[in-house]
């Protein structure tokens, strides 16, 4: 996607945001508004439209899988998955972990709601220090919302010690095409790190002369003990 397309949707995005918020508000308080963050769009939203209109319908903001083992140096990655939505438009939501378990390394778009059209998507801000990832938001532009289930972002983490890190969501707001806000149940989840240990393949031969070595090590022992039972006296 060029500069030029991205800016042309966001201004999309932002002009029905301003046009939704203003008859919440006054239009008098979104005069001459500048969205200097790219993830402006959403807050306003979802923060402003969100609080004005009645909840609709109902789904469920999932991980997939929502408990998974690794070991401790391991890459994976998990789903952020929306279940039964019905005309799914816009979302928000935080991601929560325990960054001495794991770090968080990239966050991206999911196919789902770009199945409904063209998407403005904002990936969220990770803090491996507190252990979060802020502010994920995608929204389509000038189409109808998504119904079902689907992957709205993949998140991938890097295992760096040994434990068990819960992985949470929170702060989810979400919007269908007419703005109201869909009622979203979160289940959280668990990623279980084992410390894992250095091992290393011997080759064949190797093997074998390990075998040998040992072999030679009991016949040496038994011949020893042999010898010093033959060298004592009897009484």
């Amino acid at each position: 996607m060029d500069k030029d397309r991205i800016k042309g949707s966001a201004e999309q995005a932002k002009g029905k945001v301003k046009k939704v918020a203003g008859k919440a508000l006054g239009d008098s308080k979104f005069r001459g508004m500048r969205m200097k963050n790219k993830s402006g769009v959403f807050l306003l939203a979802l923060i402003f439209v969100a609080t004005n209109v009645a909840s609709t319908r109902a789904g469920t903001l999932n991980f997939a899988p929502n408990l998974l083992t690794v070991s401790s140096g391991q890459s994976f990655s998990i789903d952020v998955e929306a279940s039964n939505v019905t005309d799914l438009y816009a979302y928000q939501f935080d991601v929560g972990f325990d960054p001495t378990i794991l770090a968080a390394v990239s966050i991206v778009e999911g196919p789902f709601l770009a199945t409904g059209g063209p998407t403005f998507f904002v990936p969220g801000t990770i803090d491996n220090v507190g252990g979060s990832i802020s502010y994920n938001a995608d929204t389509l532009i000038g189409a109808v919302g998504v119904t079902g289930t689907g992957v709205l972002t993949t998140i991938d983490f890097t295992a760096l010690a040994g434990g068990s890190s819960a992985i949470s969501l929170s702060n989810a707001l979400f919007l269908d095409s007419n703005l109201n806000t869909i009622v979203i149940d979160l289940t959280g989840g668990t990623v279980d790190v084992n410390s894992s240990l250095t091992t290393i393949d011997l080759p064949a031969s190797w093997t074998e002369m390990l075998l040998a070595l040992g072999v030679f090590g009991i016949a040496v022992y038994y011949r020893r003990t042999r010898t010093e039972t033959e060298l004592v006296p009897a009484s």
